[in-house]
């Protein structure tokens, strides 16, 4: 029992430096461990200690007051898909409600993901669709014929004209 009770104290002391230096997911490894090695330490008051930095919250608010796309995801209206891409992933990971406690993250994350995706088709990506090549042409040397393959076949085969 000594040797856990030193490794208890030993988990404490790397806790209490990670709450110190704002590594809270870090800091709640190390006293979770050092309650299951020590049941008898007091550790609730620094478990207590808010899931959410001030950090965060600043984040969430941002992206609740902005009402264009482009805002909400950091952007010039120039930018490319590549960078509203970044743009969304970098986002994303900051207000997700799994990572990011904070009042309002889970808004500010379905926010960021409707300003991704267009916002329901008035937003900025269908630019980007636009100026993507078209299906039309993009599908102008594949073939669609049905039944085509092996026998008792049913679906659709791609078939493309380059090969022939």
């Amino acid at each position: 029992m000594d040797a856990n009770k030193a490794d208890a104290l030993k988990s404490l002391k790397l806790g209490k430096e990670a709450l110190n230096a704002g590594d809270r997911a870090r800091a709640l490894s190390f006293l979770r461990k050092a309650r299951r090695l020590d049941p008898t330490l007091p550790i609730d008051s620094f478990l207590s200690v808010p899931a959410y930095t001030d950090e965060q919250i600043m984040i969430v608010k941002q992206v609740q007051e902005k009402k264009d796309y482009y805002e909400i995801l950091g952007l010039e209206k120039t930018c490319s898909v590549e960078d509203v891409r970044k743009s969304y992933r970098k986002l994303s990971l900051n207000v997700h409600p799994d990572k990011n406690k904070a009042p309002g993250a889970e808004e500010a994350f379905m926010r960021s993901a409707f300003a991704y995706s267009g916002g329901g088709g008035n937003g900025f990506y269908n630019g980007f669709y636009d100026a993507e090549i078209e299906a039309t042409t993009q599908f102008q040397s594949f073939n669609f014929e049905h039944g085509k393959g092996d026998k008792g076949s049913t679906g659709f085969n791609v078939v493309s004209q380059e090969h022939f």
